[in-house]
């Protein structure tokens, strides 16, 4: 792999750093072109009401500009604000789903689905939040020591 990645950049003339940045992120965004086509990319982000997924995502793509330039600190610092917004998440679809659900409503059985479908709803907010704010650090983490040569 060491020699293909040599004649790669000779033959391209960029430097090591922008060879493996471009080919990390091309494997990216063939992970993210499958899981598209499973229907499986966008859920996360058209279920959400509360917009934090899509918050979350352009934190994402911020950290992939900054390890581009190779802002190894803002890099550090963007993917762990990455898992608190991915928490906060999780605290507000918590907050969603029991806010649904009334004690004093329950022996009545026409209250229930809708009790059950702001539980979902809320539980549904909360996961996917937690998704991707870890994946998005699991990613910013993984460029920032693969690529930062300051280790």
């Amino acid at each position: 792999m060491k020699g293909f990645l040599q004649k790669l950049i000779n033959i391209c003339g960029i430097s090591t750093f922008t060879t493996k940045f471009i080919i990390l992120h091309i494997i990216l965004a063939v992970l993210f072109f499958i899981l598209y086509l499973f229907g499986i990319a966008e859920m996360p982000f058209t279920a959400d009401i509360t917009y934090m997924s899509t918050g979350i995502g352009i934190l994402f793509l911020v950290g992939i500009g900054f390890s581009a330039m190779q802002r190894w600190k803002a890099v550090a610092w963007l993917a762990d604000m990455l898992v608190f917004f991915g928490l906060l998440g999780t605290i507000i679809g918590a907050v969603i789903a029991f806010s649904g659900v009334d004690p004093e409503q329950v022996t009545n059985i026409d209250n229930i689905i809708p009790m059950i479908s702001s539980l979902i709803y809320g539980i549904g907010i909360a996961l996917y939040t937690t998704l991707v704010g870890s994946v998005g650090y699991i990613w910013l983490s993984f460029l920032h020591h693969l690529l930062n040569d300051e280790k």
